[in-house]
């Protein structure tokens, strides 16, 4: 009898540690780079007065950029010379495949480049255009923080 009720605490004991080390385990891993930086973009950001604007002669203060996971929108002043923007979030976090679009009468002579802080609280975005139309002329160097 003694044997028996020793076999069923045991059985007992090996059943509870079983259950138990077979618990739920975190099944969300740590979100990957490219999800961090993804997650940081969306959403709306503003133009720093440090940034550059070609020739032009306003400050960018009225406008704000909409970053989404693709790409970018800006509206306000700065939006009758660049509107727009594509972009692709490689997996380290890095930018690729950047477009910028400008105004009817402009054109991107350099590739567009997409950097972000290690913060992922700033990020700059840079190109320059050319054209037969002086305004908006030069290279543009926008510092966007988010609001």
């Amino acid at each position: 009898m003694k044997n028996i009720s020793r076999l069923a605490f045991l059985l007992v004991a090996v059943a509870t540690l079983l259950v138990s080390s077979c618990g739920s385990k975190d099944s969300d891993p740590d979100p990957s780079a490219q999800e961090l930086t993804i997650e940081a973009l969306s959403g709306d950001w503003g133009i720093d007065s440090s940034s550059q604007l070609g020739n032009l002669t306003i400050d960018g203060s009225a406008s704000t950029v909409s970053i989404f996971e693709t790409g970018f929108t800006i509206t306000g002043d700065l939006q009758g010379y660049v509107s727009a923007g594509t972009f692709t979030v490689n997996e380290e976090g890095g930018f690729e495949n950047v477009e910028v679009e400008v105004s009817s009468t402009l054109n991107v002579s350099s590739a567009p480049t997409v950097s972000l802080n290690s913060a992922r609280t700033q990020l700059t975005v840079e190109f320059e255009t050319t054209a037969a139309r002086v305004s908006g002329l030069g290279n543009y160097t926008l510092i966007l923080v988010k609001i």
